[in-house]
């Protein structure tokens, strides 16, 4: 039944878990007040594994607060988050 999929967390106690708003054009405001994260990307990709069943983890990195510019300006950083941190971290985690 799709919808059914249990939603689990990462045990990772130095990553900060926030809820996910998914959208399809860049959010540059909000009446939200909570501490919480957006994307363009996430509710497609959460259809898709919920349709099929395929277990889905997502780690996001926030490259931005709400600005467009910011965006730009951390994309090209050189401390973006890391692959190969995320594989290590979903190692530890025993997902892979």
């Amino acid at each position: 039944m799709p919808g059914s999929q249990k939603l689990e967390s990462l045990k990772n106690k130095d990553i900060e878990k926030v809820e996910c708003y998914s959208a399809e054009c860049f959010v540059v405001e909000t009446d939200i007040t909570e501490h919480v994260a957006f994307d363009m990307e996430l509710h497609s990709i959460a259809i898709l594994c919920d349709k099929y069943q395929i277990p889905l983890y997502s780690l996001k990195k926030i490259s931005d607060n709400l600005d467009l510019k910011g965006y730009y300006e951390n994309i090209s950083k050189e401390n973006i988050f890391e692959l190969d941190s995320s594989l290590e971290l979903l190692k530890d985690e025993n997902i892979i």
